[in-house]
């Protein structure tokens, strides 16, 4: 599991990390600006969709799919809502309640760098 920084954000970056060994998956805070197809419901706060490449994306990396599937998952904690984007699609394998809990271990050790600066 390797969990990105938004700033990470690219499609093909993400699948040919995935791509290069067997149970590799990445965890991405979603853009706002994220466009989507909702493939499968799986709760309110869990969707199951499809990510567009783009053909810009597709000539950076060339074993870039046209498509890719992905989970968004969607938390509000203290009245701030947070999108998680992810590769771990098996929502009985992985709980989105574990992929929420995941998230926040990041971004609590992302405050603790925060404050040491």
């Amino acid at each position: 599991m390797t969990i990105f920084d938004k700033g990470y954000y690219s499609l093909g970056l993400l699948n040919r990390w995935q791509q290069a060994g067997k149970q590799r998956s990445w965890m991405i805070p979603a853009r706002k600006d994220l466009w989507f197809e909702v493939i499968k419901k799986i709760s309110p706060n869990d969707l199951q969709i499809r990510l567009t490449s783009t053909p810009l994306s597709r000539n950076k990396f060339a074993d870039l799919p046209t498509h890719v599937e992905a989970r968004l998952v969607t938390k509000t904690i203290k009245g701030k809502t947070y999108r998680i984007l992810t590769s771990m699609i098996d929502p009985m394998r992985f709980p989105s309640e574990e992929i929420v809990e995941l998230y926040c271990y990041r971004w609590e050790i992302e405050q603790g760098f925060r404050e040491m600066k």
